[in-house]
């Protein structure tokens, strides 16, 4: 892969192929490659962080308090109120969890370091995500990992049953 950021262009030479893409055909070809194999981990699971990936004012708060950089998924797979995005997870930081004063955090596979423990699964769970993958695919949602945006803000606005 070769990139011209001023160009806005990217080349993909494959075996005798050559392929000549823009920056952002390149990023919504990428996003529908994630969200169709990316592993998606079941609620539950417990992750470290990866400093590298995680905003500063975020990785601040971990540190000033000690605690690690573990977050348990609560939930996975969220359109947002933006039709053609969807969040990978919201979670919460371990051991607190869920209550009043700590308010979930966006989280995205690439910002994963490791799963320190695997929430449960089984074949429901699996045909969940699997119909999830599909939907996303059919209606062209992309992770917000892959918007414009070099960031996505914590606190992303979901689409839930309420109007």
């Amino acid at each position: 892969m070769q990139f011209d950021w001023q160009g806005q262009r990217v080349q993909i030479d494959y075996l005798k192929n050559v392929i000549q893409l823009t920056i952002a055909q390149c990023r919504l070809w990428l996003a529908t490659i994630d969200t169709a194999c990316n592993t998606i981990y079941p609620i539950g699971t417990l992750v470290e962080l990866d400093l590298d990936y995680v905003q500063p004012e975020l990785r601040a708060s971990f540190e000033d308090a000690n605690l690690g950089l573990f977050l348990v998924i609560q939930s996975r797979l969220l359109p947002t109120k933006q039709t053609d995005y969807y969040l990978n997870y919201l979670a919460t930081m371990w051991p607190m969890g869920i209550s009043p004063d700590v308010h979930p955090i966006t989280l995205n596979n690439y910002q994963v370091k490791r799963v320190v423990h695997m929430g449960f699964t089984n074949d429901l769970d699996e045909q969940y995500v699997l119909k999830l993958r599909q939907e996303f695919l059919t209606q062209k949602r992309i992770p917000t990992s892959y918007s414009a945006q070099t960031s996505i803000p914590n606190g992303q606005e979901v689409v839930t049953g309420e109007s």
